[in-house]
């Protein structure tokens, strides 16, 4: 399941439409934010502020990118120069350009290697390197016609060969979607023609799994996968209605995707399971308008909001399709036989195991299920604690292996005593130094502390005081981890920047 954390502002955009792009710096909480076409920033995304900038007199028509291959950070201008720079370079201006025959639409970074790729106007691809090897060569036949209009481009690896796709448009309402093999003298290695008279495009992306698939939302409400690598064919078709305008879609991974539009005076940001074709979750912010833009970094989604560049942290997880749904999926019959979720057949058989006492049982269902009710998890852990010399193997399963997902304190009091509670918390405090999921068993304590903080801030058992000071001293050794882990992330980015680290 998928979630979506408030929005923060990285920075301010004066100018929204003369925007022209995000990447990624070479630090992954950095990115290069270009903000108009001659201001050029590095900002700080996990405490938002700017670090560095670049001021040009010249007219910058794409988003600036790094190239980690060279620590060098590269940008087109006036759509037939490049120019390239360190981060030691402060006048951009004065550094050496290559001028251009052909026209420069934008720059790719390749998921196969990191290099730089350029974009031609024509539809010609080439690395950076080749790129200003021939820069005054023209070539001699376009990818691109006169009469169509780019849309987008976007590279990715499949089947071991580097594609790079592009979507033109070749009327009000209908599209041509082609892909040419980068390391193969750009051939063209699929070519197809869609659209709809009664329809138009509202937003797409390119989305790679096993195949190569194009995602596509039109204003007719329908959402439609179709694979179009290696072969050509309709996936799906759903409704999905929830923008109306400016909509962009950016793939978060295989499983998922992010939806951004316009809708009644303000903007929807979806995250839409792809496997299912359900929505995961939805944000709408009011009274703010935003644009067709949208980046995806470090399990973050950057897009414009009103007159600034915000940032939205999101989470995915892996759940079952009952659970996705929630109440709306019920038994069903089918061939006269009745179908029921997973999580209703784990409820029912651990409910009876626990009546027969059956431990072996129990431990079976608990290793190899995982959609489980947290109601039917609560009932399992009491029953645990009230036998813990039978069941501790049961115990252990539970508390490492499970979260909770909506439990409140007053649902946890109802199955779980005060005394078992500290049962529960010096169990789990011995057992953080053996377990490798230390994440699951810190989020039971502070369940239990939750539930019951009134009940330890009133008790006068000392043991009570014991083993919250013994939590605070875990709780402490895993922040010590978390410090020391911040601290080599700063000698390894130092070392990759080639800087001198002063002891």
């Amino acid at each position: 399941m998928a979630k979506i954390f408030p929005h923060y502002s990285l920075c301010p955009l004066i100018e929204q439409k003369n925007f022209l792009g995000l990447t990624q710096d070479a630090d992954p909480d950095t990115v290069l934010v270009t903000a108009n076409s001659n201001v050029i920033g590095r900002y700080k995304v996990s405490e938002p502020k700017q670090i560095s900038s670049w001021n040009s007199k010249g007219t910058i028509t794409c988003a600036t990118v790094y190239d980690k291959h060279n620590d060098q950070y590269v940008a087109i201008f006036n759509y037939n120069e490049i120019r390239i720079w360190t981060l030691l370079d402060e006048n951009i201006d004065k550094i050496k350009k290559y001028k251009f025959s052909e026209k420069l639409v934008g720059l790719l970074i390749s998921p196969r290697n990191g290099k730089i790729l350029v974009v031609f106007e024509k539809g010609n691809v080439l690395y950076l390197e080749k790129a200003i090897e021939i820069r005054k060569d023209v070539f001699p036949s376009a990818l691109i016609k006169d009469e169509e209009k780019l849309i987008s481009f976007e590279v990715v690896y499949l089947a071991e060969k580097l594609i790079t796709i592009f979507l033109v448009s070749t009327s009000r309402t209908a599209y041509r979607l082609f892909g040419i093999d980068i390391d193969n003298s750009n051939n063209i290695i699929f070519n197809d023609t869609f659209g709809n008279a009664e329809s138009k495009l509202l937003g797409h992306c390119v989305l790679v799994d096993k195949y190569c698939y194009l995602l596509s939302i039109w204003s007719d409400g329908l959402l439609i996968k179709d694979c179009i690598y290696p072969t050509r064919k309709r996936i799906a078709k759903t409704f999905l209605t929830v923008c109306a305008a400016d909509v962009v879609m950016k793939v978060l991974s295989p499983y998922y995707i992010a939806i951004n539009g316009a809708k009644d005076n303000g903007i929807v940001l979806i995250i839409y399971s792809v496997k299912y074709n359900l929505i995961q979750c939805k944000q709408f912010y009011n009274n703010c308008y935003g644009s067709s833009q949208m980046w995806n970094f470090e399990s973050k989604l950057f897009f414009i909001m009103g007159h600034n560049l915000v940032v939205v942290p999101f989470v995915q997880e892996n759940r079952k399709l009952s659970t996705l749904i929630g109440s709306s999926i019920q038994k069903c019959i089918l061939k006269d036989k009745e179908i029921f979720p997973e999580n209703e057949i784990c409820d029912n058989l651990l409910l009876e195991l626990m009546e027969k006492n059956d431990n072996e049982g129990v431990v079976d269902i608990i290793n190899n299920y995982c959609d489980i009710r947290d109601c039917t998890l609560m009932k399992l852990l009491a029953w645990s604690v009230k036998q813990k010399e039978l069941h501790e193997n049961i115990l252990h399963i539970i508390l490492n292996k499970y979260s909770l997902n909506a439990v409140d304190g007053s649902m946890l009091r109802s199955f779980c005593t005060e005394n078992e509670s500290l049962y529960l918390l010096d169990y789990i405090i011995n057992e953080i130094p053996l377990s490798q999921n230390n994440v699951k068993l810190l989020r039971w304590i502070s369940l239990l502390i939750d539930a019951f903080y009134p009940q330890y801030i009133m008790s006068s058992n000392k043991s009570v005081v014991k083993k919250l000071n013994e939590y605070l001293i875990v709780l402490k050794n895993e922040c010590e981890y978390l410090y020391e882990f911040k601290e080599l992330a700063s000698v390894a980015y130092c070392m990759k920047r080639k800087k001198a680290i002063l002891c």
